[in-house]
């Protein structure tokens, strides 16, 4: 389940920027093709028109300079012929080109865990043997994937023009000399919705090496963000408006009754204002990006650093109601030292896995193999610490609450019991949903095919910040500030039993309105004398 808080977690970072900075080499290579994905919501448009392919007589750029890209290379490919077939002909007189295609994915496949095969769309080709091919070589024309008489076809991407339905450019590279070229028409509307591919091919093994630079712009119908992301964009303003309420009337409602504030309010009214601002981050940085192009790093961070602490002082706040501060004590002593360390611990661990999986996912091609392995061994020592730490913080809260309300019952105090029945509710109907979540997630993310289709992918991480919330609002509603809550800590209920004493009915519970404990009618219907001899308090150890 931590994992799937981690991916949610770095799901914007994984989503490409609409505006996407390039900076890539793309060496002739007849094995290799170079591929970029986005989502667009249509109407919207791909536009190639600002990169430009340079080649100079150095043919030299910094690899580990490149722009994150991916690429696929032929399976169990050999090139068992060492003398290059120059075919007549071709794309100029001695020169060779890079191929552009830029197709979308059916939904079917798209939404799949295995994936599309680009030869079932047309690009590429694979033989009766499977062995795929992406470009026209010697092997290729020899399995038949190309043709043999059709000289422009040598060195250049394999496209069955019978299935191919997207469009293509290319971009002509002459053998010799300094080059700097743009591509034509390099703007291409699209007018469906889905998953989109750019696929980049420099196939000729003879030809040269080509810098791509400048920046390739993606943009959907509301603006640059990534099409999937543009759902969530929405949550999060009105997540954010929803939390601005919570916060006004839980902190109007502690200056009202400051008379008798007690600290577990400050807990509570602090974790309020942590959602409030991760949520706000998360708006504000789509918003940004949605209309610039761009995603912005530090409010990314911030929103990582604010998300890891809300979590932190969640659980502390869990342990802390279940052991009754604020109901049956009024301070937890060195009890807090304890909760205070544990949750800042879970805050650090968190902070730290959360930035190893982004610095890996960030810079995953200009890691070595050792470096990202290690890092990922990191994140999964430290995701197991975070386990550990949930596992204490979920057993600890669970013994505190049934403790608290085993104490609760033998001293008959039925009003505060009634409360922690009620929190019980709360904390069991948040497991529930949790494991109905974690189920969904993990269905949906490593089933054959997905559950959601990928524009509603956010209602994953949508859902699990309403449940996040709504248990949030429930232990807010029963501490919410009122007048009576100070001596609500100090306050025990005696039933009546011969010459035993009775509570009288002005100690109020936080599930009742204050009206209710001013009136003597009301407190004499209950079962409670309203004398002046019948209120005891006792301070509880």
């Amino acid at each position: 389940m931590r994992l799937l808080l981690i991916l949610a977690t770095t799901l914007f970072f994984q989503a490409h920027a609409e505006v996407m900075p390039f900076n890539v080499l793309l060496k002739p290579d007849e094995s290799t093709i170079h591929y970029y994905e986005g989502y667009i919501r249509a109407p919207g448009f791909i536009d190639l028109s600002d990169l430009t392919f340079n080649s100079d007589h150095n043919n030299f750029i910094d690899p580990n300079s490149a722009f994150t890209d991916d690429s696929m290379t032929d399976d169990e490919y050999v090139n068992d012929d060492s003398t290059r077939r120059r075919l007549d002909g071709g794309i100029e007189t001695d020169g060779t080109a890079v191929d552009i295609l830029v197709f979308r994915l059916p939904e079917k496949c798209a939404s799949s865990r295995k994936g599309c095969d680009y030869t079932d769309l047309g690009v590429g080709g694979r033989a009766d043997d499977g062995t795929l091919r992406w470009c026209c070589s010697n092997d290729a024309i020899d399995k038949g994937l190309c043709d043999r008489d059709q000289a422009a076809q040598y060195g250049r991407i394999i496209v069955d023009k019978s299935k191919y339905t997207g469009d293509s450019r290319y971009v002509n590279i002459p053998s010799a000399g300094d080059v700097s070229k743009r591509i034509k028409l390099g703007k291409l509307d699209q007018r469906e919705q889905g998953h989109y591919v750019v696929v980049m091919a420099n196939c000729d093994p003879s030809g040269r090496p080509v810098a791509v630079k400048g920046n390739m712009i993606w943009k959907s119908e509301h603006g640059y963000l990534p099409g999937q992301l543009f759902g969530i964009m929405w949550f999060y303003i009105y997540v954010t408006l929803g939390y601005i309420a919570f916060v006004l009337w839980y902190g109007i409602s502690m200056i009202k009754n400051k008379e008798s504030r007690i600290p577990i309010e400050k807990w509570i009214l602090a974790t309020i204002c942590l959602g409030l601002v991760e949520s706000f981050y998360q708006a504000v940085h789509l918003l940004l990006w949605n209309g610039q192009g761009y995603p912005n790093n530090l409010l990314a961070y911030l929103t990582i650093f604010t998300g890891s602490f809300k979590q932190g002082v969640s659980r502390c706040l869990a342990v802390m109601v279940g052991l009754g501060w604020g109901v049956v004590r009024d301070s937890l002593g060195s009890t807090m030292r304890t909760i205070v360390i544990l949750g800042t611990a879970y805050t650090a661990t968190s902070v730290f896995v959360d930035l190893i999986m982004v610095f890996a996912i960030e810079d995953i091609q200009t890691l070595s193999e050792s470096k990202e392995e290690n890092l990922f061994q990191l994140a999964s020592l430290l995701t197991f610490v975070l386990a550990v730490l949930d596992v204490v913080f979920f057993m600890w809260m669970l013994d505190a609450l049934n403790n608290t309300m085993e104490y609760l019952e033998n001293m008959n105090q039925t009003r505060k019991l009634e409360r922690y029945l009620q929190l019980r509710q709360i904390f069991l109907f948040t497991i529930l949903a949790s494991v109905i979540w974690a189920i969904f997630s993990v269905v949906d993310t490593f089933g054959e095919s997905g559950i959601l289709l990928e524009e509603n992918e956010w209602m994953i991480e949508g859902l699990k910040e309403l449940i996040y919330t709504g248990a949030l609002l429930g232990v807010a509603i029963l501490w919410r500030p009122n007048p009576n809550a100070k001596e609500y800590a100090y306050v025990m209920e005696l039933r009546s039993d011969g010459d035993d004493l009775e509570l009288s009915g002005v100690v109020p519970s936080a599930l009742d309105d204050d009206d209710e404990f001013e009136s003597s009618h009301s407190a004499k219907a209950n079962g409670f004398s309203d004398g002046p001899y019948d209120h005891h308090t006792a301070e509880l150890s």
